[in-house]
């Protein structure tokens, strides 16, 4: 068996602490002083918890001036076992003020303190400056409580309301955010890089939620999920409300055990244990409508299912059953009671007399699924490697190609390339934070894994369809031969359309005299009468395949039946021709015949005469 004592400071402010309060004769806790140094886990944790309940005394600004020590004495006394300390002011230096006090309270009184953060500014308003602010909060928190004992826990965010957009999902900025405190708190050092950290869903911690949660990657293994039943403010009397309670009828169990349920669901499949933050035995703030014994009758049948999944629980909360101000219980002390007669003791199964047993590999080689190059792998390892108490398990790569990387939760990731092709062999190890992955002590035995790297076929891109362009006409306006009246037209279009696919076109007129035709081919056809005399103009379409298409003004000119005559034959100018020259000779003779012409006629004229006479 390990024994552990508590370092001298804290057995100095617990001899202070005892003088100081005997001396004004107030009654003692008879609980352990808490002052772990070495690393709690999260299972075994959860088994320490017990009954616990959500304190006001840190939270609300008149009560944190009466809070004296007695109050943590007085639950101490009862048998609670933690308290789920809420803080709502955004300033650390003042809230360190008094919590320091109230933590070492709680330590030297055998009572886990959990830091839990009211977020209403985060909560509230959730924008990237509110989540930095919120984020630091957490880091400043963290530095000042680095050296306290691993009892101290911290619970990233209380509560997170419906109405608050970091409930919409998916829940990306939650989770992001989860991830940055995280960070931020393993980051200040001291023993927070494996102090247990809380976080929650979503729609007021709704355990049917938590799936949809990113496990922080500096986790660590050192992670407890809370989630609430929906009894936070207590059961309610309306039937139609999911978290109606009455009178413990089978159906009101049953909801009950489905949420609680879910997270043990979830529990199992992630490794993280569970606690139950927040439920309140009474609607008291909405309506007070329990008397004690229905009450009591409520937190028998509600505590009944979390023990019987052996889940703990805070109840909500100190300021309905203590009068801080007076160190006086309320009325309500028999519900505290019962709640503590209900309570389970889970350390019992915390076996120290016995060696932690180390996780346990399935198998001691493992051949995976081939990869190619260039592609992303991804495998959870979880299911591979089981642990006798169920501790949670952190794994770590010993040795392999530097392309795969190994998270603690066991997650191998990578991209090979092309020099990883062939056979990778990797060694991962596994612990539960006590011993290695081993057969017996000091033979520490880790699985192998091989992977085959196969080489990427390259295939040729793929040809590109040549990309499909409408047809053009050659020219805007298309004119052709004039034709007259009751003349049939011969023409065609063919030659005044191009296509740079040479795809099939179609032509079509779009308006214009109805005495011409187009066909599909582009021939025109008809006969223009005489209403069609003069230049006529059509409005043309060619298409292709695609049904693209362009438009084009056609011209015909249509003449009369007159204008048909060919045009008379110019008349030729007349051009004087040269007098026809005679040499001497022929002018003699042809005078002397001109002269005897025209004597004879004369005569004839004259015996012509006498005649009639």
């Amino acid at each position: 068996m390990k024994i552990k004592f508590p370092n001298t400071k804290a057995i100095i402010s617990y001899l202070i602490t005892a003088l100081v309060i005997a001396l004004l004769n107030v009654k003692l806790s008879y609980a352990d002083i808490l002052d772990t140094q070495t690393p709690i886990l999260p299972n075994d944790m959860v088994k320490k918890l017990g009954s616990g309940i959500d304190v006001t005394w840190s939270e609300v600004p008149s009560k944190i001036d009466e809070y004296t020590t007695q109050a943590t004495i007085e639950f101490a006394n009862k048998g609670f076992k933690h308290f789920r300390l809420r803080v709502a002011n955004d300033d650390v230096a003042a809230i360190t003020a008094f919590l320091d006090q109230q933590i070492q309270d709680s330590l030297d009184n055998g009572v886990i303190p959990i830091i839990a953060n009211q977020s209403h500014s985060f909560e509230d308003n959730p924008t990237a400056e509110t989540q930095a602010a919120w984020v630091k909060w957490w880091g400043d928190m963290a530095e000042h409580y680095k050296d306290y004992p691993y009892e101290v826990m911290f619970d990233l965010i209380i509560e997170i309301a419906s109405r608050s957009t970091l409930s919409d999902e998916p829940v990306e900025q939650l989770n992001e955010a989860y991830e940055q405190a995280v960070t931020a708190i393993r980051a200040t050092g001291g023993y927070n890089a494996e102090r247990i950290i809380i976080f929650s869903a979503h729609k007021r911690s709704d355990p049917t939620k938590l799936h949809l949660l990113d496990i922080p990657t500096q986790g660590n293994g050192y992670l407890i999920a809370e989630f609430h039943e929906g009894y936070a403010s207590g059961p309610s009397i309306d039937p139609t409300n999911p978290h109606y309670y009455w009178d413990g009828s089978e159906a009101e169990i049953k909801l009950m055990s489905d949420r609680a349920d879910a997270a043990v669901t979830w529990s199992n499949d992630t490794g993280i244990p569970i606690w139950e933050g927040a439920w309140m035995p009474g609607n008291y703030n909405k309506g007070d409508d329990y008397d004690i014994e229905r009450q009591i009758k409520f937190l028998t049948d509600f505590i009944k299912v979390l023990n019987d999944r052996k889940i703990p629980h805070a109840v909500n909360a100190t300021k309905k059953f203590y009068d801080v101000a007076t160190n006086k219980w309320t009325a309500l002390e028999p519900v505290v009671d019962a709640i503590i007669a209900l309570s389970i003791d889970l350390s019992a199964d915390l076996d120290t007399d016995e060696e932690n047993q180390a996780p346990v590999w399935s198998n001691t080689t493992f051949t995976l699924a081939n990869v190619e190059q260039d592609t992303n792998y991804m495998l959870n390892l979880s299911a591979k490697v089981s642990d006798v108490e169920n501790y949670a398990i952190t794994f770590a790569k010993i040795s392999g190609p530097e392309w795969l990387t190994v998270s603690s939760a066991g997650i191998i990731s990578g991209t090979p390339s092309a020099v990883d092709v062939g056979d990778n062999e990797w060694v991962i190890s596994a612990t539960d934070g006590e011993n290695n992955s081993g057969i017996n002590s000091g033979n520490i035995v880790n699985a192998n894994f091989f992977i085959t790297v196969t080489e990427s076929i390259k295939f040729p891109p793929p040809e590109e369809e040549p990309v499909n362009t409408a047809p053009t006409f050659v020219s805007a306006i298309i004119e052709k031969a004039a034709i007259t009246v009751g003349q049939g037209i011969a023409e065609s279009l063919s030659n005044d359309a191009m296509d740079e696919q040479s795809n099939l076109l179609i032509y079509k007129k779009v308006s214009g005299p109805s005495w011409l035709s187009i066909a599909e081919t582009g021939d025109l056809s008809g006969i223009a009468g005489a209403a069609d005399v003069g230049l006529n103009s059509f409005v043309i379409e060619v298409s292709d395949e695609g049904n693209l298409t362009d438009l084009a003004i056609l011209e015909l000119e249509v003449l009369s039946i007159a204008a048909e005559l060919p045009p008379a034959a110019p008349i030729e100018p007349v051009v004087d021709k040269p007098a026809i020259e005679l040499d001497q000779s022929s002018a003699g003779n042809f005078s002397f015949s001109l002269f005897c012409l025209l004597l004879c006629l004369l005569l004839r004229k004259t015996t012509f005469r006498n005649k009639l006479f």
